[in-house]
């Protein structure tokens, strides 16, 4: 027997059924066309909408082609109806609103810059950090919502929230940067998502350091889209308490060695914990978020003398803390008052020169930018960069940087715990 008869029919008006041919090939009808059999379909869902087209998924079959009649199709006609019907009623069927609403139907499923749940600029939510997560990732959003590692304020846990929250202006399909001439949410196809946050411990500060290396090392091995610039996904990451830069400098020398670090900061952030630092009763209080460069660097995940701070004014336990930070950890060094002596050219082509070729990591502290205008900062530091100057690290000549990740973090918050656009900072693997 070539054909069996369909096991389903809805008669009324436009139905689904199922046709069943030999070789056990199961095909999809719409009640406006009819069923047939392909011996080189076998075990593929197929739907014939008329006697001329076809819409079909794999195998050697186009969506809307014609078929010609062969001996390998035996039609059975179910039902006979007009494409337009058939659009109409998938349409309607799929927008119940009840009864007595007069009015037409609009497509609701679009976001305001104030509505729906807060992901960084209105970007694809997705687990990345699942064991099932398999979907291409090139461009990574990843939080980490810590700050057990802050030594005055606390409160940057929330970064992550208020981060994501102050990006909500920000949306593909709006996002083109004049400056750089390209629209970066939808520049090459890549597939930029939201990855959430790495599900930190505030409780104990070894493990929680074993978390987030853990998850920045399982964005970072992700696979990418194919046809993608670069073999591993480059990750933006937002804390979070400085000391978040420790892991993932940590997980950044595993794949490219040690990285030249650009440090946006009004501190040094390379103290030794053992010259001056109060507090330090272990080797894990050691790390804070103000030692961790100095671990790094002693660890080998930072490219010393290719290494540069922008922005310092903080204060000092004395003039050894800047030969620390030079000779031991290897950083170059930008004052916040330079920025009124050589200008914005002169800070980028002092950053450019600096770290030359080299893959660098871009790390953001929101005390980098003004005191003034971000008031929650985990340790305050009087006078300012201008603001004028925060667009500095934004200037078109540092396109030509090769950069391998980075990040914005901090900070805490003084009256507002849902922090808003005044909390947070970031790390990012550009």
């Amino acid at each position: 027997m070539t054909w069996l008869r369909s096991i389903t029919r809805i008669t009324s008006g436009l139905g689904i059924g199922f046709c069943f041919g030999v070789r056990s090939s199961l095909y999809l009808w719409l009640a406006t066309g009819e069923c047939w059999w392909d011996a080189g379909w076998s075990g593929l869902i197929h739907t014939h909408i008329s006697d001329w087209w076809s819409i079909g998924v794999g195998g050697d079959q186009s969506i809307f082609t014609k078929r010609p009649a062969s001996s390998h199709q035996r039609p059975t006609m179910f039902a006979k109806g007009v494409l337009l019907a058939l659009l109409l009623s998938i349409t309607s069927s799929s927008l119940d609103v009840g009864p007595n609403y007069a009015h037409p139907l609009e497509d609701l499923d679009k976001d305001l810059p104030f509505s729906q749940p807060v992901t960084f600029a209105h970007l694809p939510w997705e687990r990345c950090l699942a064991q099932s997560h398999s979907t291409p990732l090139d461009i990574a959003i990843l939080g980490f919502p810590y700050d057990t590692s802050t030594s005055y304020r606390p409160g940057a846990r929330f970064g992550p929230r208020g981060i994501r929250a102050a990006s909500s202006r920000e949306k593909k399909g709006r996002s083109y940067n004049t400056v750089w001439g390209v629209d970066p949410f939808q520049e090459g196809g890549l597939s930029v998502l939201d990855c959430g946050d790495v599900p930190v411990t505030p409780f104990d500060a070894a493990h929680a350091f074993k978390q987030m290396e853990q998850g920045y090392r399982q964005v970072l091995w992700h696979n990418t889209s194919e046809g993608t610039p670069w073999e591993r996904p480059r990750v933006l990451s937002l804390g979070g308490d400085h000391s978040i830069v420790l892991p993932i400098l940590r997980s950044l020398k595993e794949l490219y060695g040690p990285v030249s670090v650009i440090h946006l900061d009004s501190h040094l952030d390379t103290w030794d914990p053992y010259e001056g630092y109060t507090g330090i009763a272990s080797e894990q209080s050691a790390i804070t978020h103000g030692t961790f460069f100095w671990h790094a660097s002693r660890e080998g995940c930072i490219s010393k003398g290719t290494s540069i701070h922008a922005g310092l004014r903080t204060k000092l336990f004395s003039p050894k803390d800047y030969t620390i930070d030079k000779e031991v950890v290897g950083f170059e060094l930008i004052e916040a008052h330079e920025m009124d002596d050589i200008g914005v050219k002169g800070i980028v082509e002092k950053v450019r020169k600096t770290i030359g070729n080299t893959p660098a990591y871009l790390s953001i502290d929101i005390d980098g930018e003004s005191h003034f205008r971000n008031e929650p900062s985990a340790t305050d530091t009087l006078t300012s960069a201008r603001p004028k100057h925060c667009p500095s690290h934004r200037y078109p000549g540092e396109r030509r940087m090769d950069h391998q990740g980075g990040q914005e973090v901090y900070q805490g918050t003084r009256r507002d715990q849902t922090c808003g656009s005044r909390c947070g900072g970031g790390q990012s693997t550009l």
